[in-house]
């Protein structure tokens, strides 16, 4: 069986159409010739087997929360003893065939899951409420909770669908009176996705501000909903294999074994 190449891609799920045979084309155009099939294999299914390689976020980045109330505020890191994902790959070692046999992948095949985090120093200002006015942030000019990408989360012991970014806030924390002084902490609250009736995620684009409203893709949502694609070799092929299920994960060692699914597109395999 032809090793496989791959194609890398983040887009946004799209419409999975029916299978369909392949076809092939030979040459440049002018005098084609008729294809011996046999040398080529097109299963509509394929098994193949990654492992999972973490990469944590290494940042001394700080949260300041501070308010017009004259406490002192400490920073809190963002990160600390805390661990985040900066990203995540699924490096494929082999394929596995029907009846048990494997065939490693001579051509190396990584599909990536980047997550935003923070690199630089992080304030959040808030002015308490008054006759004058309600309270409000600064950062959103209003009383919506300013919220910030933290990274992605990820341990030896994690299923494949709580592999997904996280969100953090910045709050007060407990005052204390020290010596007639009013000090504080700042905390750091970590959230799983944004309520945009409360919560507005900064320095964010639209789309990814539209994930965190409506629910960060997982690892698990983007294997099943096809993000992982890649092609035979010496074939052009829009889409080729797209990942469908998960139908094995080895936790403790980060094996993954993932089905995919031959996708109806156009096929041309060219004689080189």
């Amino acid at each position: 069986m032809r090793t496989l190449t791959y194609q890398q891609t983040m887009r946004p799920p799209m419409p999975v159409p029916a299978f369909d045979a392949p076809t092939w084309m030979f040459g440049s155009g002018d005098g084609l010739v008729s294809p011996d099939l046999e040398e080529f294999h097109f299963p509509d299914r394929l098994t193949i087997v990654g492992t999972l390689k973490p990469y944590y976020v290494e940042s001394g980045a700080t949260g300041h929360y501070q308010d017009n109330s004259g406490t002192v505020f400490s920073a809190a890191h963002l990160y600390g003893d805390r661990v985040a994902l900066s990203r995540i790959e699924w490096s494929a070692d082999w394929i596995e065939e029907p009846d048990g046999a494997v065939e490693s992948l001579a051509v190396p095949f990584v599909w990536r899951m980047d997550f935003a985090h923070q690199e630089k120093n992080i304030i959040a200002c808030y002015t308490l409420p008054s006759v004058e006015h309600p309270g409000f942030w600064k950062a959103t000019q209003s009383i919506v909770e300013p919220v910030w990408s933290w990274g992605g989360t990820y341990t030896p012991e994690s299923a494949l669908a709580d592999i997904k970014p996280r969100y953090f806030s910045i709050l007060p924390g407990g005052v204390k009176n020290d010596g007639g002084r009013k000090t504080a902490d700042t905390k750091i609250a970590c959230v799983s996705s944004i309520n945009p009736r409360y919560q507005v995620l900064c320095d964010a684009t639209d789309e990814e501000s539209a994930h965190a409203i409506f629910g960060p893709m997982s690892l698990l949502n983007h294997i099943q909903f096809g993000s992982i694609t890649y092609s035979m070799p010496d074939a052009v092929d829009d889409v080729g294999y797209q990942s469908a299920d998960v139908l094995d994960y080895d936790v403790q060692n980060g094996r993954v074994k993932i089905l995919f699914l031959r996708r109806k597109h156009g096929n041309n395999l060219t004689q080189h």
